[in-house]
């Protein structure tokens, strides 16, 4: 019995790499990794203390002739990561494990080596958060010893990923790889505090193609086809949940309605206007410190709300769309200024408070003490059909995130 696994294994070993020839050609990446914690805000002062260390392993599956898009991007491939990071201070921060897909495109292909912007978008799981680290009845986030973890509400987070890579090869499907780029986890302010954490990094490792002497022969790309000059109209529903104060354990209900138009200026990019109209149930919480006759339900004094009105919480902005375009998978930033805003007047806390604030459209604002007029939503969208996708997107006001969304919608 012994043998004869023995003799089916040999087999496969000898029969599979033949098959990955014509049919799935990938890359195995192993990689160290050295890097430093961001101080991006007052919470993470006391937290940053080594700097952080860890390893990665990933797959990049090459493209085979099967689907134009990857050539659009100069033999763009797509693959998937598995790391861990130990985060420098592992009885406050803990250790992260993120995995994620990303796609690797060559921007510059030599003989001798070849250079690649890798994006990724996916999980991140923690093993410290505010509610193991903590002490029970803790009422404050003011942490002057760095004793407990005020960045990280949660151990699940959304982990977004960019590099600028490079591969060496050495000897016959040997190689030498690695990268620097930015890590980032956090969920999106579904659970509070959600200061998230910023790695900035550098790898370094090795890279084992199997098929190399093959791929050559068969890496043969399609004829280009012309660019489709229609516009395209969209139609998103979204929505979500999400936390406004630590303290208050309560969720709230979020969502939007976004309508976009779009011109395509090539295979790769398109360029949109939309409206986005939004709700946001957080707006509904009165702070605690009024005798209104309501009752309280927030104690987070930095919008000036003394009763839930439904007004306060809806908002409408205009948009600028910027998306590439992987196929059937879409990613955009956009930019957006609030045309409709009632949050505007109701912040700072302490001059809505005092009843000096009366804002236009645009005004200078400090993003620590109030969101301001201008927004922006992370993106991905997944063509199911040519008329209908599924959607993702991080809404933002500057570097803070205000909820995550997750919508469908039709394109006409």
């Amino acid at each position: 019995m012994f043998l004869r696994m023995v003799g089916l294994l040999c087999f496969l070993w000898s029969v599979l790499p033949l098959q990955a020839q014509y049919h799935v050609m990938y890359k195995i990446k192993a990689e160290y990794m050295y890097g430093f914690l961001l101080k991006h805000d007052q919470h993470m002062e006391a937290l940053v203390d080594k700097p952080i260390m860890g390893a990665e392993l990933s797959v990049d599956f090459l493209p085979n002739g099967k689907r134009q898009w990857p050539f659009q991007w100069n033999g763009a491939s797509v693959g998937a990561a598995l790391a861990y990071v130990n985060l420098g201070n592992p009885d406050v921060l803990g250790h992260a494990v993120a995995c994620y897909p990303y796609l690797d495109i060559p921007v510059l292909r030599l003989p001798w080596i070849c250079v690649t912007v890798r994006p990724g978008v996916g999980l991140g799981f923690v093993t410290k958060t505010f509610d193991n680290t903590a002490p029970p009845g803790t009422t404050s986030l003011a942490n002057p010893d760095g004793t407990i973890n005020t960045a990280v509400g949660s151990v699940l987070n959304a982990c977004l990923r960019g590099n600028l890579a490079f591969e060496i090869p050495v000897y016959k499907g040997f190689g030498i790889t690695g990268s620097v780029g930015y890590l980032h986890l956090s969920n999106g302010s579904i659970m509070t505090p959600n200061s998230g954490l910023n790695i900035l990094q550098a790898q370094l490792g090795c890279v084992y193609f199997p098929q190399y002497d093959a791929y050559n022969r068969i890496y043969v790309p399609r004829v280009r086809q012309s660019v489709d000059r229609r516009l395209s109209y969209e139609l998103t529903l979204s929505g979500g949940v999400r936390e406004l104060y630590y303290q208050d354990n309560r969720m709230y209900g979020i969502a939007s309605v976004a309508f976009g138009v779009h011109y395509p200026l090539a295979h790769i990019f398109r360029l949109g206007v939309g409206i986005d109209a939004f709700y946001d149930g957080a707006f509904g919480a009165v702070y605690a410190d009024y005798a209104t006759g309501n009752e309280p339900s927030t104690n987070y004094a930095r919008t000036y709300i003394t009763s839930s009105e439904l007004k306060n919480q809806f908002r409408v902005g205009l948009s600028v769309q910027p998306e590439l375009v992987f196929g059937k998978l879409i990613a955009g930033v956009h930019l957006g200024v609030y045309l409709y805003d009632p949050i505007k007047n109701l912040e700072p806390f302490d001059e809505a408070k005092n009843g000096t604030v009366s804002k236009g459209i645009f005004y200078k604002y400090d993003i620590d003490k109030e969101d301001g007029w201008f927004y922006t939503r992370l993106g991905l969208k997944y063509m199911v059909s040519n008329h209908f996708y599924v959607a993702i997107g991080l809404k933002t006001h500057l570097q803070k995130a205000e909820f995550i969304e997750w919508g469908a919608g039709v394109r006409l």
